[in-house]
């Protein structure tokens, strides 16, 4: 990254929205509205794609086209920008998320493709791979019985092994710099 990030130098705040998952494009309109109003010297994204590429009813074009729109609102945000690559959550079908709304396997390929193209192309902008870090052991053990959301310790894991993405990403962040 070529951002020089001070630890400390910021508050953090979350602009989570629990309401995300109705309609991710008016949803996360007026959050990245509020994200550009704080002026943040880093934002964390590592699950605003999520629900651009699931739900329920879309076919490979509409889970394409609704990521873009995703995508086309992260544009807009200053760096630096972490953002979450798609973890495949097809496993949750039956009890978080309906039947057919994860995309297939080939078609997560494809979305996970393209936002790493994005993510090249922005510059300042960093993949927290979710994808791979939710087929470890670790983590699959770590989700709720819906097998969507993390539990408290997979929180924290996740937490953590975005900070290490951070660090490795931005080394002025290691402390004493």
């Amino acid at each position: 990254m070529a951002h020089s990030l001070k630890p400390g130098s910021v508050t953090p705040r979350s602009f989570a929205s629990p309401w995300f998952f109705k309609d991710p494009s008016a949803v996360g309109g007026r959050l990245v509205h509020a994200v550009s109003e704080y002026k943040p010297t880093l934002i964390i994204a590592v699950d605003f794609l999520f629900w651009f590429a699931y739900g329920a009813g879309l076919d490979e074009a509409q889970r394409l086209a609704r990521l873009e729109q995703g995508l086309k609102l992260l544009q807009t945000l200053p760096g630096p920008l972490l953002v979450g690559d798609l973890p495949d959550m097809s496993s949750a079908e039956g009890k978080a998320l309906e039947p057919g709304m994860a995309p297939s396997a080939e078609v997560l390929a494809k979305l996970n493709q393209r936002i790493a193209e994005w993510t090249r192309q922005r510059g300042d902008s960093v993949i927290v791979p979710l994808g791979s870090w939710t087929q470890q052991g670790p983590a699959r053990r770590m989700l709720q019985k819906d097998g969507l959301h993390p539990t408290r310790e997979g929180g924290r894991w996740i937490a953590t092994k975005t900070m290490e993405v951070l660090r490795d990403s931005c080394p002025s962040m290691e402390k004493g710099s």
